[in-house]
């Protein structure tokens, strides 16, 4: 099948994520006992605890996860998307539906809602713009390769997988079989390492994945964790015997992108961040959008799309953009 036959531009595995958002003092955040920045997976009677300690008036609720916050950016330049991931049939995931419906985002078969609670995240966010997440996988604890639309993902251009799912055996295998059926259609994989915590737990399978992908989005940590190097140049040396292309974001400090033959080592925008939740996950997915237009978009301007949304996502209270993003185009 040709590439220019293909229906959807992307399809994204990942957890279905409601976001709570909560801006806290760090005298407020002290009293977590939480690790600055880091995200911890809790369970359902925590989250209720958690909860308890929050005033309702001051939570902000969306939609999220990482790749379906990817798949967002992605939706709102203009391209054709789908989302794979579990959905509860509980008032988190009415919204959920609602909030991805409403962005133009199918949301794959077999089936579109499940018995169970959608997942959550509290994110406390703390004056320095650093986000704090506890989350509650919920039913995405269940996903699995037959949760796969494998028809959907035949009929796209781009896989784009998250590495969150590495956590769970079915997670791996829904991966596997992901790729599988990408490598048999002509669509290209895209893959996410989510989290140093993933990076070293998971190494094994995570390395095997990222040589049967296309392309891969790290963090300078979390490349750093992957491979054996300190810096950015020896991370840059190590990941070019690893992976096919690959993005390193830096945070304030850029990005560096491969891809093919080019490179490039980008600034970042100046910016005040008020928050950086989904900072990386807008800049891959507007990374993807110019690599999916690459007859419109050069290496260069491709990096200073995502560079661009990426400043603009972190200089706002929400952990997206809410707004018609072609007019960045």
């Amino acid at each position: 099948m040709k590439e220019t036959q293909k229906t959807f531009d992307t399809y994204g595995i990942g957890s279905a994520i409601m976001d709570y958002q909560v801006r806290v003092s760090e005298n407020e955040f002290n009293s977590f006992n939480l690790v600055k920045g880091s995200m911890t997976l809790i369970n359902k009677e925590t989250k209720k605890n958690l909860l308890k300690t929050l005033s309702p008036n001051s939570i902000k609720k969306t939609s999220g996860g990482s790749i379906a916050n990817s798949i967002i950016t992605l939706a709102c330049l203009g391209a054709k998307t789908s989302f794979c991931s579990l959905i509860g049939e509980d008032e988190d995931g009415e919204l959920y539906k609602k909030e991805m419906e409403k962005l133009g985002i199918f949301i794959t078969k077999p089936k579109e809602r499940y018995e169970g609670d959608t997942g959550s995240s509290i994110i406390l966010i703390t004056e320095d713009a650093e986000r704090t997440m506890s989350t509650h996988l919920g039913i995405n604890e269940l996903i699995d390769k037959n949760s796969l639309d494998k028809e959907t993902l035949s009929n796209s251009k781009w896989l784009y997988i998250e590495g969150f799912l590495f956590s769970s055996k079915k997670g791996r295998e829904l991966i596997k079989e992901a790729i599988k059926v990408s490598k048999e259609n002509n669509v290209k994989v895209a893959l996410s390492l989510s989290d140093v915590f993933i990076v070293k737990s998971f190494k094994e399978p995570l390395t095997e994945a990222i040589r049967d992908s296309n392309l891969i989005f790290s963090n300078l940590n979390e490349a750093k964790e992957l491979t054996s190097g300190s810096n950015l140049d020896s991370v840059v040396r190590e990941l070019k015997n690893m992976a096919k292309d690959f993005v390193v974001t830096l945070g304030k400090d850029g990005s560096f992108s491969k891809i093919g033959k080019e490179q490039i080592r980008a600034k970042a925008y100046k910016t005040k961040a008020l928050n950086t939740t989904g900072a990386g996950d807008t800049f891959s997915g507007a990374f993807l959008f110019g690599l999916i237009n690459n007859k419109l978009y050069s290496l260069e301007k491709t990096v200073d799309l995502a560079s661009l949304l990426a400043s603009k996502v972190v200089s706002q209270e929400e952990a997206r953009l809410n707004t018609n993003l072609k007019k960045y185009l």
